[in-house]
């Protein structure tokens, strides 16, 4: 049975010098607290309360029907165009639109969803019918995968798509030798479905033959609200039975399939697992574990808490929150991430001096001065029991307030 966990009431107040983190233990006027040390500075830390929720008690309830196969859709319905005529006949034909909000309030646990992905707000969504059938399928309710190890310590560097020109593809190649040069030994491969496959099996091809590793990941877009996690099925299973074989691990969410903006369903999770494990058995398989603003959290510091989503036989889990200088690692690790800390393979996010450092909160220090703060950053995580580091090449805003600083290593990166 796949596994989300929340963490009590968790809080932290993110500053300009890094983050200070605080548990509130619920039904408690006065907290017992401990004083940690750190290798950064004393903090102030309440003992934690875990609450293990699994899925299918998140109030979703799955309505077994008889299975059927999952068609071709017959049109692309996640276009702005699309989806605004589709919300046009929704209003006009109020009842089917009313049925179609019900049967998914019934099976999805993220409601947030629900109002903002365009397969989900088209009244005549021919991807949302086969996600349907998906998540009714016992085939995807009941699926456990097989547990398959995650081998050798691993410093991921994000991330490459598809490259759109030779410029694209010789940008790729030349910071891709820089990350070798820096003794990074995988890559994060992304995609949405709307990347020519060719030319996204020819990059990882290419990494490949460098001798570096690929972690594979399904993103469904961007990191924002308005692209679909909900994609034609029909061709994520293409783009994942393609690259499989060619991957040394798959990522179960990143942009906006993260648990940041979508909670995942078992069956959504089993869907993506089956559909790349169809192509190659042994594939490990990373989740996810998320300190911060998630769909049932809102947008109040004071509601943030951990969320972990972590399939049963997970080989892996990616740890999202800690990769900061101003983070007392140990304690943060120790108390917040207590619900993953016992997995034999843990992976860090290094972010690097604090969030957007080099956008919306410049720092106003170099690239190499960056990359010996993520540097430093991934020798501490490393030190207090991560077996794996993932950084992230920009500042992680990814292209949000400013295009050309992002995350894509075929893209030149504004100095």
């Amino acid at each position: 049975m796949g596994k989300i966990v929340n963490t009590a009431a968790a809080v932290a107040t993110v500053a300009s010098f890094g983050i200070v983190y605080y548990i509130a233990i619920p039904g408690s006027e006065e907290a017992k607290v401990t004083t940690f040390y750190d290798d950064i500075s004393a903090i102030q830390v309440e003992e934690p309360a875990i609450s293990v929720v699994s899925i299918e008690d998140a109030n979703v309830e799955l309505n077994n029907v008889e299975a059927s196969n999952i068609a071709e859709p017959d049109k692309d319905i996640c276009s702005e165009e699309t989806s605004a005529v589709a919300i046009e006949d929704a209003a006009s034909d109020v009842p089917r639109y009313a049925t179609m909000v019900a049967e998914q309030q019934a099976l999805l646990r993220d409601k947030r969803n629900i109002r903002y992905d365009p397969a989900l707000i088209a009244l005549d969504s021919a991807n949302w019918v086969a996600w349907k059938k998906i998540y009714n399928n016992p085939e995807y309710q009941n699926y456990v995968m097989e547990y398959k190890p995650l081998y050798g310590n691993l410093r991921i560097i994000n991330e490459v798509w598809a490259p759109r020109s030779f410029q694209e593809q010789q940008t790729m190649l030349r910071r891709l030798a820089e990350y070798r040069a820096w003794n990074y030994n995988a890559v994060l491969v992304c995609f949405d479905t709307s990347e020519n496959l060719l030319d996204l099996m020819c990059a990882v091809d290419y990494i490949k033959s460098t001798g570096m590793k690929v972690v594979i990941v399904y993103t469904g877009g961007k990191e924002t609200l308005r692209d679909s996690v909900f994609r034609s099925p029909v061709e994520i299973r293409k783009f994942l039975t393609a690259l499989a074989p060619r991957a040394d691990a798959l990522l179960l969410g990143w942009w906006r399939t993260s648990v940041h903006l979508f909670i995942p369903d078992l069956p959504y999770t089993n869907y993506i697992v089956k559909s790349a494990r169809a192509a190659n058995p042994d594939l490990p398989v990373i989740g996810q574990a998320y300190w911060g603003q998630t769909a049932e959290t809102g947008s109040k510091h004071e509601n943030f808490r951990v969320t972990v989503a972590l399939p049963e036989n997970a080989s892996a889990v990616l740890v999202m929150g800690m990769g900061y200088p101003g983070v007392a690692n140990k304690q943060a690790f120790d108390s917040l991430f207590k619900a993953v800390s016992d997995h034999p393979h843990k992976i860090a996010l290094v972010a690097g001096e604090k969030p957007y450092y080099d956008t919306r909160n410049s720092s106003g220090k170099s690239e190499q001065v960056n990359r010996k703060i993520k540097r430093i950053l991934e020798l501490r995580l490393l030190r207090i029991g991560f077996q794996s580091t993932m950084t992230f090449s920009g500042d992680g805003s990814n292209g949000i307030y400013e295009e050309n600083k992002t995350e894509n290593l075929c893209l030149e990166y504004a100095k």
